[in-house]
């Protein structure tokens, strides 16, 4: 439009420039009127030829960003006013303030993708870690903090530095309306974390991807119901806000382990959740079922020499050959309730819920197959003690067999003298405050544990050494925990910790955000007592992070 507006500008003008010589006098014909005349038409075919390139240059510009069409946002009331969903409508891109407009002045979002009638938005971020800590763990960006060696362990007597790009992530998120009442989403979550048996950092660091999240949600507004099917963050995971998806509120620190006493985990699933007015919320979920047995001796006795239990087995097509996977019958039962009153002039967040969970397992002897019960509760609240300022998060979790739901990853199970499975009892707390000093500064800090207690163990025979089994068995030889190169039996009873940091973005602008942080943490692990005394370690890290997103 601009360009056939001075078009016919420039023509009008030079229409007005002939006619005015036209009607001077016939000295207007010698050679050097004549030459005026062929100077200026040449003067004006140049403007015109300049134009037209400025104008094809400017819809390449639009083509390369949206191909010149661009399709409707998922915005059903949108997509009726531009052409309705599924066809193409003609944009106008600015390449001076960067804007695409539909025909009727709608602004279009170019920070999305539009295809189809669904809108397109990619996330994640390049990261660059730096990671020590003074007890080696040879582990990445992700502590294990249910392993902090004790003194016998030859390695945890050195110290630990390495970089790390894999805690990098990629994000896409694809979503559209069928309708005003239904809206469909499916999102997908990426980082580096994933090491096949041929993945090492001696030379190419060829780490392959690993899924964090893979789902599908629906939206049925009329209805207030939300549903969700595949991997996402397990249902009991502390929400910031309502029970949505993408609403988790895990710890701010760099550890990808997150921090003792959060419990959380990411896995596949099926939910379902109910609104009331986005005040009060009411969901449930079956979700994928793993277990994990404390280290200590199997009993044998089974046929041929066999152990005398079997809860586990190496994996078998499409699983790592060399990771045991639990043999479990039944998934996971979660059920949650969340609560956003307001009280004074800030919203609190409110939530508890309750898990079922159970425990398979065969008695070689006997042939008899096992179920063990799991169980447990808890919950948290996030208030806004300065709203906007500082934040203030408490969660805990408490039952039997539940272990592998916290940061620390202690041991759902262990396994007893006459094979049975019992489920350990365990406490997870975790409490953080978060300051957001300005607009570009956060600082954190959080403080959590993880208890088993009430320990489960058990005797083949007489009670001696060689006949302890179970959790926390007072016969369990410790003398080598204090020992370099010793034998210890590596139960965990308690994990506590510290981590404070900070956050804060060096630039935020049309290009992306730029941030980097920092995380000290402070942990101390005890063991249960035995023969020889209670082992304990404790381990100070520092992680660093350089952060880009450019989404």
């Amino acid at each position: 439009m601009h360009f056939r507006t001075t078009s016919l500008v420039l023509a009008l003008l030079s229409s007005s420039a002939l006619a005015a010589i036209v009607s001077q006098p016939a000295r207007a014909q010698d050679a050097a009127m004549a030459a005026k005349i062929e100077k200026l038409e040449a003067k004006l075919r140049q403007l015109e030829h300049q134009l037209s390139v400025q104008d094809r240059r400017t819809r390449e510009t639009a083509q390369e960003v949206h191909k010149v069409s661009v399709h409707p946002v998922s915005s059903h009331e949108h997509a009726a006013r531009v052409g309705g969903a599924g066809g193409l409508i003609p944009a106008e891109y600015n390449t001076t303030d960067h804007t695409l407009r539909a025909p009727d002045g709608t602004l279009i979002s170019t920070d999305k993708i539009y295809y189809k009638g669904l809108t397109i938005t990619p996330g994640g971020f390049f990261e660059l870690d730096g990671i020590f800590r003074d007890k080696n763990q040879l582990a990445d960006v992700g502590s294990s903090w249910g392993a902090i060696p004790y003194q016998n362990n030859l390695a945890g007597h050195l110290n630990e530095y390495r970089f790390s790009a894999r805690h990098s992530r990629f994000s896409m998120l694809a979503e559209g309306d069928v309708n005003k009442d239904i809206h469909l989403a499916g999102y997908v979550e990426f980082d580096w974390l994933g090491a096949a048996a041929s993945a090492n950092p001696n030379s190419t660091n060829s780490f392959q991807p690993r899924i964090r999240n893979m789902y599908a949600t629906a939206d049925f507004k009329d209805l207030g119901l939300h549903g969700l099917f595949g991997q996402s963050w397990s249902l009991l995971t502390l929400n910031a806000s309502g029970m949505s998806p993408r609403k988790e509120q895990p710890p701010l620190v760099i550890d990808a382990q997150y921090v003792p006493g959060f419990y959380f985990a990411r896995q596949p699933g099926l939910r379902i959740v109910k609104d009331f007015d986005n005040k009060f919320f009411i969901g449930a979920s079956i979700e994928n079922p793993q277990t994990t047995a404390a280290p200590g001796p199997v009993p044998g006795g089974g046929p041929n020499g066999t152990p005398l239990v079997t809860w586990n087995a190496p994996g078998g097509s499409q699983f790592n050959s060399l990771v045991n996977n639990s043999l479990n019958n039944i998934p996971d039962f979660i059920g949650k309730v969340a609560w956003e009153p307001t009280v004074f002039d800030r919203q609190i967040h409110l939530e508890g819920f309750g898990i079922y969970r159970n425990f398979y397992s065969r008695n070689n002897l006997t042939g008899q197959h096992n179920n063990v019960a799991g169980y447990g509760g808890g919950g948290g609240v996030i208030v806004p003690l300065i709203p906007k300022t500082l934040d203030f998060q408490f969660s805990a979790f408490a039952g039997r067999g539940i272990g592998r739901y916290g940061a620390a990853a202690l041991p759902d199970v262990a396994i007893q003298a006459n094979g049975a499975l019992t489920a350990n009892p365990e406490t997870m707390l975790l409490a953080g405050l978060i300051f957001h000093a300005t607009p570009t500064w956060d600082f954190y800090i959080y403080a959590g544990q993880e208890q088993q207690m009430s320990p489960h163990y058990s005797f083949s025979g007489a009670a001696t050494t060689a006949n302890a089994f179970g959790l926390g068995n007072p016969l369990y030889n410790n003398t080598g925990c204090f020992v370099v190169g010793g034998s210890c039996s590596n139960q965990t009873s308690l994990i506590r910790s510290v981590a404070a940091g900070f956050w804060n973005n060096f630039y935020t602008g049309s290009f992306g955000r730029l941030q980097g942080g920092m995380t000290y943490s402070y942990t101390e692990r005890s063991g249960f007592g035995g023969i020889g005394g209670t082992p304990k370690a404790n381990t100070s890290m520092l992680m660093t992070s350089l952060r880009y997103y450019p989404w």
